[in-house]
Order: C-alpha cells, then structure tokens, then sequence
C-alpha cells in the first residue's frame, strides 16, 4: 500500500491510522479525528450524513474528494442546501480547489472538488440540539426570499 508506506517513510506511522473500509458501516471513533477521503460519488450524500449528522460523534476536520458541483454546492455561502444549512452550527465548509477530471484514472465524466470541513470553535449551537435545528429547517426550507427594495 503505496499510503501506508508514504505515512511509515514520513515518520507519521504513530499519528496516522490508515483504515481501509465501508465508512456507510465503520463504527465511528469516539474521541478527536479527521477523515481523508475520496468516496465513490454515488455514495456522497450518505457518507456526509454519516459524517455530519450528529456532530457528537462526527470527526474535527474532513478533507473529501468530491464531485465538482456537489462540493461546490455544500460550500456555498450562505448555505444553499437544507443538508448544508443544518450542518452550518457544527461545520464550517470550504471549496478548497478543484480537481480536474484527467487528474485521475480511470478518468470520470465530471471535474472534483476538495471540500474542507472543519468544526466550529465555538459551536454556533450545543451539539445535542442538532435534531431540533435540522427540524426547524425542514419546516421553513426553503428559506423565502428576502424583500426587494
């Protein structure tokens, strides 16, 4: 494993854990951790809920690979997507750049996007309300327009 060997030869071998897995069913560390990741992106919107939803569980910081629009989208400020407006008390969402698709092999149909989800300090809102928020944002989302002047 080309990683792996990467992480031993840069000293990091104590600091890193490399794990090769499912994350729709990987028990979730407890504790600080960051995920590194280039999901499949038919599974994007699953491994972000599994990710994000419950900002008790969920890592410090994630860097992901994903689709170009998708990452754009979840970056967008202020937030342009329910998923992302419920997430935004605990997560602070960046396009970091995007990465053409000849960058990879086999090559996709569409360009990437880093995104960048580092957490809150301080937390806009008390973790063990996500629910209730993500509840208020379902009953007004869309958000209305703001009033023309």
């Amino acid at each position: 494993m080309q990683l792996r060997d990467r992480v031993r030869s840069a000293g990091l071998a104590d600091q890193v854990r490399i794990v090769r897995d499912d994350l729709r069913t990987f028990d979730l560390p407890h504790g600080r951790w960051r995920v590194v990741a280039n999901p499949p992106f038919k599974l994007t919107t699953t491994l972000l809920h599994r990710l994000f939803d419950d900002p008790r569980r969920a890592p410090d910081r994630a860097d992901l690979v994903l689709q170009w629009e998708v990452a754009r989208k979840f970056a967008a400020q202020p937030p342009a997507t329910l998923l992302s407006a419920s997430w935004a008390p605990w997560w602070d969402l960046r396009l970091v750049q995007r990465i053409p698709r000849d960058a990879f092999r086999p090559v996709p149909g569409v360009d990437a996007g880093w995104l960048r989800a580092r957490r809150r300090t301080p937390e806009i809102l008390d973790a063990d309300l996500a629910p209730v928020w993500e509840s208020f944002l379902r009953e007004r989302w869309p958000p209305s327009a703001p009033p023309r002047r």
